[in-house]
């Protein structure tokens, strides 16, 4: 998955401040895999990806994703991002399944340099 995002964030570097931002994803499925238990028993299957009718999902899937979070002084952070997917992903043009993605995820992390060298201000 390649996200490309805008984020405005509150504040000043350096300091702590909120950020919100949005933008598309572009990603690329290169295996899946279907798992399911019925009556106690489990079954799994590796999934074809492709295009023709014997595919369970097409490669390709563009969307949008939203998040939101945190950033403290120090470079800690903590993000909530959704996703959700534009494309029909069935392939072979299945008019009876309509398959998109949809997920969302929460992340703490680190930003290496994230403290910023504030400079001085000059009064005349």
């Amino acid at each position: 998955e390649l996200p490309l995002n805008v984020l405005v964030k509150t504040g000043k570097p350096g300091h702590n401040r909120f950020f919100i931002g949005g933008g598309a994803y572009f990603a690329y499925n290169f295996s899946g895999q279907n798992e399911a238990t019925i009556d106690n028993q489990y079954y799994s299957a590796k999934m074809k990806i492709g295009y023709d009718k014997r595919s369970v999902v097409k490669p390709f899937d563009v969307g949008f994703n939203f998040n939101a979070g945190f950033e403290t002084k120090w470079g800690v952070f903590m993000r909530a991002q959704v996703r959700t997917g534009i494309i029909d992903l069935s392939p072979g043009g299945q008019s009876n399944i309509n398959f998109v993605n949809h997920n969302g995820s929460v992340t703490i992390g680190y930003l290496f340099g994230g403290k910023a060298k504030m400079k001085p201000e000059v009064t005349p």
